[in-house]
């Protein structure tokens, strides 16, 4: 068997400067949390990495990993593509089964064992979990009664909701019977490759290729992400915490006026980029606002469910009065919060441990 993880994609709407591949997953790059189910199960599987945008960035980051039996390959055309190349380039002279993996797609130990206990029962496989989603523009995938595979879609409100539409899971395997074949079908494929998958040639003519369809049991995560308030939602059910979180708006309190002129132009800016680019921080277990008075009230007109936060401890932070006559300690502020009796504006200056790292998030996600 041979493993190929594709990340050469842009990744545009997580718009984030690295690939999503190095994201972190729990102290860890997710390339490197990938590999390393692989390789808890078999130490020996080939591992190819097909990169394309900021390889680079992925080169250097494996580079200090010590990885056995992985070969990285660059495909030059990654950006005329969706992922056709970058699959026909992984799997080009395999000899073995090949399981495709999508490197932005987030797997625990039993959906990796699923994938690679697969091997060997000449199959060609395209793996899904859960009933389909059909309010995201995901792909899913819909099956017969026998699991043999009948339509592949983009996620359609219109499309009538049932058992047989599953969430396709970012992973296809590919008998070694059928590589030569499905290689050509890749490479003489006509159909734009900026807009088409690399399993729609194989799905789009059953007469050709045999594909079975496989639900992932319910232990067998998949989470995939496409922005910066997916990854935080998908770190959030993985039950790892992220330094950015997304919290209610509702439960937020001022410690502190703020300046109306500015919150309109806060807002007006904000509006006019389309794009949230800066976390409040607040006091996790009051829910109080240390920075960010303006952007909680710029949330709270613009009808923001969710603001992107930073969560501190008021002994984790310095804090004092920028006002002769107002005393500042943590009762007070507490106190003042919670009543609504709050400061009047520049009066509460916080200082914090790390540098405010910015975020880049669609206003329409929040």
């Amino acid at each position: 068997m041979t493993v190929v993880i594709l990340v050469a994609g842009r990744g545009t709407r997580f718009r984030d400067q690295k690939p999503k591949c190095l994201v972190d997953i729990n102290g860890i790059s997710l390339l490197e949390w990938t590999i390393s189910l692989i390789r808890e199960i078999n130490n020996d599987i080939p591992i190819k990495l097909v990169t394309g945008h900021k390889s680079e960035l992925i080169r250097e980051h494996m580079r200090n990993l010590n990885y056995y039996n992985l070969e990285i390959i660059h495909n030059i055309n990654y950006e005329n593509d969706q992922n056709i190349l970058s699959a026909h380039t992984g799997m080009k002279d395999a000899e073995t089964d090949v399981l495709i993996l999508e490197g932005d797609c987030i797997f625990n130990k039993a959906s990796m064992k699923k994938l690679v206990g697969s091997v060997g029962e000449n199959k060609n496989i395209i793996f899904t979990k859960g009933k389909a989603d059909l309010k995201k523009k995901n792909a899913i995938i819909k099956s017969d009664l026998n699991g043999k595979f009948e339509k592949y879609l983009i996620g359609d409100k219109n499309i009538e909701s049932n058992k047989y539409w599953t969430n396709m899971a970012g992973s296809v395997l590919f008998s070694k019977d059928d590589i030569n074949r499905i290689l050509n079908w890749l490479y003489e494929y006509k159909i734009d490759p900026k807009v088409t998958y690399y399993f729609q040639p194989l799905i789009e003519d059953k007469k050709v290729f045999d594909v079975t369809v496989e639900e992932m049991k319910e232990d067998a995560n998949f989470l995939s992400f496409n922005t910066q308030v997916e990854y935080i939602d998908a770190m959030k059910k993985l039950g790892i915490e992220t330094t950015i979180r997304l919290i209610e708006v509702k439960n937020l309190r001022h410690v502190e006026g703020y300046s109306a002129k500015r919150v309109e132009w806060l807002k007006d800016k904000i509006v006019k980029e389309g794009i949230w680019n800066k976390p409040i921080c607040i006091d996790h277990e009051f829910g109080i606002v240390m920075d960010g008075q303006h952007r909680m009230e710029v949330a709270k007109e613009l009808k923001i469910d969710r603001v992107p936060a930073l969560l501190f401890k008021h002994d984790e932070v310095d804090f004092w009065s920028l006002r002769d006559n107002h005393v500042v300690n943590l009762e007070s502020i507490i106190d003042k919060s919670l009543s609504g009796d709050i400061y009047p504006y520049k009066t509460v200056k916080y200082a914090f441990p790390m540098e405010i790292p910015k975020c880049s998030i669609n206003l329409e996600e929040l």
